[in-house]
């Protein structure tokens, strides 16, 4: 139940990428705010600005990563797109810790009208970190087609892939029993090829 409403299955729609907005578009804004201090004139209201939107980009992408963390535990071992959900959870990380960093150093400077240089730099530095995370999660769906129509089914994804060499030419390879494509998701692979199993009737 649990990690169903995680997965977004009562909405109709993955959680994961529907979470990850919000945190981006706040780390950007924050971004946004710490130029605008270096290009106008507007005291320390903005450099308080980036501080308490960057507090609340962490904020939300800690919530955004209970349900990607749940996916990327739903991915097949063997699949190949776990190197690169792997890949793009440590990055995500990653940009958390910089930016828990910046706003440790950041709190330490609100009395100041400019936004300090190690603060923009990390900040510039997490904004780049987060854009290439994101590309690599966009490849996960677009090419891996992971969480693809995963509503749709009324089974779990499966765990591993069933490896089977071909028979002789018109020979029928045993794969899995009929009991087992009923209760789940079954994944198999013919000579290093990918097959799709029917249950009829």
């Amino acid at each position: 139940m649990i990690k169903a409403l995680l997965e977004g299955k009562p909405f109709g729609h993955p959680l994961h990428p529907a979470l990850v907005h919000l945190p981006i578009g706040l780390f950007v804004f924050s971004l946004l705010l710490d130029l605008a201090t270096i290009l106008t004139d507007a005291g320390n209201e903005l450099v308080r600005g980036a501080f308490y939107v960057m507090v609340f980009g962490i904020v939300a992408a800690l919530l955004a990563a209970i349900p990607g963390f749940v996916d990327r535990a739903d991915i097949r071992k063997d699949h190949p797109a776990m190197k690169t959900a792997t890949t793009h959870m440590w990055l995500n990380l990653t940009a958390v810790v910089l930016y828990v960093i910046n706003a440790v150093i950041r709190y330490g400077a609100l009395d100041q009208n400019t936004t300090p240089t190690v603060p923009l730099v990390l900040s510039i530095v997490g904004v780049g970190i987060l854009s290439f995370s994101g590309y690599l999660g966009g490849t996960m769906v677009y090419n891996d087609g992971i969480a693809v129509g995963r509503h749709r089914r009324h089974t779990d994804t499966a765990k591993e892939t069933i490896r089977v060499s071909a028979g002789a030419p018109g020979e029928f390879v045993p794969v899995a029993s009929v009991s087992n494509l009923y209760l789940r998701t079954v994944s198999v692979h013919i000579d290093a090829g990918p097959v799709t199993l029917y249950v009829i009737g």
